[in-house]
């Protein structure tokens, strides 16, 4: 099981008894939980704003809270669903002016 700590910009997996198994950190605000593949990987989306602009973030951990790597979009990433195949499939929501614009993201891993 898998706790978000949104303030602190954490992911915390913890047992079926609720004792920490490891912390991690993401990159942004997580709004949304976390999904799990067959082979344990852990993807997070998250959320952050630097310099006026509007960040989201994909990222992959292990099973043992290490990152495995990381996607930077501008714009907002919808949560995360994994298709049977193992693809990641996202929608990114990114305004500019008065036109906004709406992208389906997938993501094929090895």
């Amino acid at each position: 099981m898998f706790i978000c700590r949104g303030d602190f910009f954490q992911l915390i997996c913890v047992d079926s008894a609720g004792k920490e198994v490891w912390t991690t950190a993401v990159e942004g605000f997580m709004s949304q939980p976390p999904i799990v593949d067959i082979n344990s990987n852990v993807y997070t989306v998250s959320y952050k704003e630097a310099r006026g602009r509007g960040y989201s973030y994909l990222q992959s951990f292990s099973k043992e809270g290490k990152e495995n790597w990381r996607i930077k979009l501008e714009g907002v990433l919808t949560l995360p669903v994994l298709s049977s195949d193992g693809e990641i499939v996202l929608l990114l929501n990114n305004t500019s002016g008065w036109i906004e614009k709406t992208q389906v993201i997938t993501v094929t891993q090895k």
